[in-house]
């Protein structure tokens, strides 16, 4: 009985942690496109051409750095640290939060900020 209820808890835990990695993985997806954006912005700005394509894609541009501003400025303020620090600062640092947050409030903040910003993008 007990070899069950182990093995039904391990199903669970490896579900639940490919669903975290599969959020990650769209979190960071919208964010790498984000500041793909805002560099590529920077660029066109200093070309300063007047091309209509030109015209065209750094409208489109702007549009998606001013949505993910905006849904920035939605997420509670744990979310926001979050994902401002994981994501867009220290994406090459991932120990980043270590100096101010205790695993287990890494891992609860992790899941409620990757929630709460797919809620607004989805």
């Amino acid at each position: 009985m007990k070899r069950q209820k182990y093995h039904h808890y391990n199903n669970l835990h490896d579900e639940n942690q490919s669903s975290i990695k599969l959020k990650k993985a769209k979190v960071a997806r919208y964010l790498i496109d984000y500041k793909k954006a805002k560099n590529k912005l920077i660029y066109y700005d200093a070309i300063s051409n007047d091309e209509n394509n030109l015209e065209m894609e750094k409208l489109k541009l702007e549009k998606y750095i001013e949505y993910i501003d905006n849904v920035l400025e939605m997420l509670c303020k744990d979310s926001k640290v979050f994902i401002i620090n994981e994501y867009i600062k220290n994406f090459n640092n991932k120990t980043w939060w270590k100096s101010s947050l205790n695993r287990s409030t890494y891992f609860k903040i992790r899941r409620s900020a990757l929630d709460e910003f797919l809620m607004y993008v989805e």
